[in-house]
């Protein structure tokens, strides 16, 4: 068995949102209100995923999760790798840090900023139908950010783990509103760093 080290950067190609799930969700304690029901302002403040210093990061799990979908794509004989990726792939940095910085003045940006605040109806299946207003911290294309991997390569192949990636970027993406064709991104490099004997 053969443990392969690589980095991966990537540059996002589409806008990215953000909707992180926060553990205030899971409160039993009822949030004091603010604005109205299905239209509040400050909600893209629990949604953010920022360090102290206010530089923008995607939890490892994300990465895990588009190389999941990306490995949907690469056919292994009747089926796809996904199971092998699910086995074998370990996410290194818990934070993959992007090049970008909340700004403190994020309510007096426009949609030509590289960071704005998105705002937009969407359809809440649990009540018929009817709108609710969300508010989205939105990268512009041009984010960018890198993490380092390992993985077994006798379960997956150098080229098939890269393959996989670039997939992943191009169908899958990260962050939200990925169906409607959010947080896609391109594979810039995919560097091998090592091998260890396991």
């Amino acid at each position: 068995m053969a443990i392969v080290l690589a980095e991966v950067e990537f540059e996002g190609i589409k806008p990215l949102l953000y909707n992180s799930f926060t553990v205030e969700a899971l409160s039993l304690k009822r949030p004091e209100m603010k604005g109205s029901a299905g239209n509040n302002p400050e909600e893209w403040k629990s949604s953010v995923k920022v360090t102290e210093s206010g530089q923008f990061y995607l939890p490892f799990s994300y990465a895990f999760a588009c190389a999941l979908n990306g490995a949907k794509m690469l056919r292994k004989g009747k089926g796809t790798y996904q199971k092998d990726v699910a086995a074998t792939l370990e996410i290194l940095d818990e934070k993959i840090l992007l090049n970008r910085n909340l700004p403190k003045d994020i309510l007096s940006k426009s949609e030509l900023d590289d960071v704005f605040l998105d705002v937009r109806g969407v359809t809440n299946k649990n009540s018929r139908g009817s709108k609710n207003i969300r508010y989205r911290v939105c990268l512009n294309p041009g984010w960018s950010g890198k993490f380092r991997i390992q993985f077994d390569n006798t379960i997956v192949g150098k080229e098939h783990m890269e393959q996989i990636f670039i997939d992943a970027g191009k169908f899958s993406g990260f962050g939200d509103g990925r169906s409607i064709g959010f947080g896609k991104f391109s594979i810039k490099k995919f560097s091998y760093i090592g091998e260890k004997i396991a």
